[in-house]
């Protein structure tokens, strides 16, 4: 008796997506499952190097106080909020191949204000780091140069790996855009394709695979009428 349970089944599984993305926009929508699957590894990716930051974090060594909010949440709760979007959604796009375009615009949107906002706020800490430090926050370290300015900023050997982190996330958020594009663009036309069909204007298309199954159910119950 075969298997009832759907959810992992690989046997449909394909990175072309949900066909109607493809039939409802211009073509580069069906390259959305490709670009789920690399904000996947990019969270993967930040997730590790954020780890690796905090535990080679210098900032309780060096007198600057402890973890900041920066620190923790940017490093590591955003990405992981950007791998726990990405798992359904390439469930959506690749094992059950339907995805709703409206619901990927949402998350893709917010995910995408949410990663342009933390690279933003990720960048300035660094930025003029290299100068030297003003004789009074030599004697007090609560004084910085510009108020978010070093707080957060790593000690030297460390300071490319910050530059990664904000690289990544910059990518991230691009990411999220275009896919998030794509979304629009398939809801767009999902809702003018069913505009045109209510209006009488366009003849909804079957597939030569879907006509026969059709044709093949309608002879089927004839069949079972001439039986009656």
């Amino acid at each position: 008796m075969p298997s009832t349970n759907t959810l992992f089944d690989f046997r449909d599984a394909s990175f072309s997506g949900d066909p109607k993305w493809g039939l409802a926009s211009p073509r580069f929508a069906l390259h959305a499952p490709k670009v789920v699957l690399v904000l996947a590894l990019l969270s993967i990716i930040e997730v590790v190097i954020g780890i690796v930051w905090i535990v080679n974090i210098q900032s309780l060594a060096n007198g600057w106080g402890g973890l900041t909010f920066p620190q923790v949440i940017q490093p590591l709760v955003v990405p992981a909020l950007s791998f726990f979007n990405t798992i359904p959604s390439l469930h959506l796009h690749v094992l059950a191949r339907s995805n709703q375009p409206l619901m990927a615009l949402i998350f893709s949107t917010l995910l995408a204000l949410t990663f342009l906002g933390s690279a933003i706020v990720f960048l300035p800490p660094c930025v003029g780091a290299d100068r030297p430090l003003p004789a009074e926050a030599l004697e007090n370290p609560s004084v910085t140069i510009s108020g978010y300015q070093r707080t957060e900023c790593p000690s030297n050997d460390r300071r490319g790996l910050w530059g990664i982190m904000v690289a990544l996330q910059f990518v991230s958020f691009a990411g999220y855009a275009v896919h998030a594009a794509m979304a629009w663009a398939v809801w767009r036309g999902l809702k003018k394709r069913d505009r045109d069909i209510r209006s009488g204007n366009l003849v909804e298309m079957v597939d030569e695979v879907e006509k026969a199954r059709r044709e093949e159910d309608a002879r089927q119950r004839w069949r079972e009428m001439g039986n009656l």
